[in-house]
Formats: C-alpha cells, structure tokens, sequence
C-alpha cells in the first residue's frame, strides 16, 4: 500500500508525496506530482486586529487564518485594556504564532501566516501606508486621510 501525503514547505509550494519510508525522527517520500495548484486568496490581506481582552485573540487568529488572511497585526490603541510587557508579548506572539501555524494546516492553506509584533496604532498606520487598498470598519474612520470607512467597506463588492 502507498501512503500518500501532501507536503507544504509553509510559503506557498504544495506537493503530493509517497512515503517511501519511516524512521524514527524521519520521514522519507517521493514527489509524485508537480507542485499543488496555488489556493491562496489572490490578494494579500493584513489582518490589523486591536487587542482584545481576555483570549479572544487566539479564536480571532485562528478564523482569520481560516479565511486566508496573509499576515495579522496586533495593534495596542489608546483604548486597549490588555497592556503586554515585552516579556508576556514575545510569549504570545510565539503562542499566536502556533495557532496560525496549527489553523493554516488544519485548513490546507499553502502559506503559514505571521503574526507580528504589537505595534502602536501610529505605527501601523505608518505599516500600511503603501498598501494598495486600505479599509478601516471604524464608524468615524471617514474622519481619517489614511482610508475609507464603513459606508466605503459595505459598498464593496467581493
């Protein structure tokens, strides 16, 4: 019997593989087909997300993930109640991190998306500043020169 596996190298190259043998750290196969047709979204997305309180970050991750987002951004505003000293952030980013890992594989996405370190919201605005289409769902975001708002969003067509 032939086992076959689909192998991802986790930036965008998917192939189906024959395990030809198990050892005990290893696993040796041969390529059966030329890379897996590209499923990612056409466009790269970057998730800005606020933090949130409590681990509601970590489902927000994992959705985003699922719905092919291409790189999140936890951003710490004015109006954030969670306050990560550098020692609790790098743990969660390594946390957040494996669950974008965990949900990208569970949902057979080609790429693992990062996420970054918490930036300040005047840092990721200054971030997003050559990305090609910027949309902030804020309900007074048509006060800000760096994109469009909520009417902007919903006039949208997918």
């Amino acid at each position: 019997r032939v086992w076959k596996i689909l192998v991802s190298d986790g930036n965008g190259k998917n192939c189906y593989c024959a395990i030809a043998e198990l050892g005990g750290k290893e696993v040796r196969g041969a390529v059966l087909s030329d890379p897996v047709e590209d499923t990612e979204l056409p466009a790269r997305v970057t998730l800005f997300q606020g933090l949130p309180k409590s681990d509601k970050m970590e489902l927000i991750i994992q959705k985003a993930v699922e719905l092919g987002v291409h790189e999140i951004v936890p951003v710490d505003t004015m109006r954030t109640v969670v306050r990560l000293d550098s020692k609790k952030e790098e743990a969660k980013i390594k946390r957040w991190n494996s669950i974008s890992e965990s949900a990208a594989k569970q949902s057979g996405r080609l790429i693992i998306p990062k996420v970054l370190p918490v930036m300040k919201l005047k840092a990721a605005l200054d971030f997003c500043g050559s990305f090609e289409l910027k949309i902030i769902p804020y309900e007074e975001s048509e006060l800000l020169d760096c994109a469009g708002g909520m009417e902007y969003a919903l006039s949208l067509t997918l």
